[in-house]
């Protein structure tokens, strides 16, 4: 894998990223890795590297048939060479990811109560659902105007939604973060919290709690 990483293809540096997470996913001792991840298009691209390593895998194995059939024909076997194992190593690298992210991994997804991010974000759980992927819950953060919950709650029905109103000031800090604590109805002992702005933004977290009622 290492010589893989050293080529400059498109799409390393988010197969770096996959692997850096399951290699913390995997060592750390810990009982759940919370990653707060980027922006909409650059998230759904990290989550297709499983898929693209195994496409890979596939097409090298196709060239390096031709190899196998050349050795066989002049020297009667084909004994499995580096490359064989190179080809064997991503495919599994790339298998492992998948079943990691599909039985071990969910989603909370944040957005901001704006048509634009509500219509990424459809589009965004649409892709999550056909790859298998669990949203847990969807946060929506910074809501002003109540009218816009229905819109939210009818495009959303059967997804856990829970409403995180705005602040004068964005909480920064431990100190300030508390403060919010209590208006999210979610007796786990480790949060969540949305990032303060910016468009549909996933936090790999689980969840699935009722609605947050809006701070009067």
């Amino acid at each position: 894998m290492d010589r893989l990483l050293g080529l400059s293809l498109p799409g390393v540096d988010e197969l770096m990223g996959m692997l850096e997470l399951a290699r913390i996913a995997r060592e750390s001792d810990v009982e759940e890795v919370v990653v707060d991840t980027a922006p909409t298009a650059h998230t759904l691209r990290l989550l297709q590297v499983p898929a693209l390593l195994q496409r890979f895998a596939g097409a090298l194995d196709r060239l390096e048939e031709k190899h196998r059939v050349l050795a066989e024909r002049f020297g009667g076997v084909h004994h499995p060479d580096r490359a064989d194992e190179l080809i064997a190593a991503i495919e599994k690298e790339g298998r492992d990811l998948a079943d990691h992210l599909r039985e071990r991994s969910s989603f909370t997804w944040v957005l901001l109560p704006e048509a634009l991010a509500i219509a990424e974000t459809r589009d965004a759980l649409a892709a999550l659902d056909e790859a298998g992927l669990k949203v847990e819950e969807l946060i929506v953060n910074r809501v002003r105007d109540q009218e816009v919950l229905k819109e939210i709650e009818e495009t959303f029905q059967g997804r856990p939604l829970r409403f995180i109103p705005e602040f004068e000031k964005e909480p920064r800090g431990l100190t300030a973060l508390r403060k919010v604590r209590p208006l999210t109805p979610v007796p786990s002992p480790t949060p969540s919290l949305p990032p303060g702005e910016g468009r549909p933004h996933p936090v790999a977290r689980a969840a699935g709690f009722p609605p947050l009622p809006m701070a009067g």
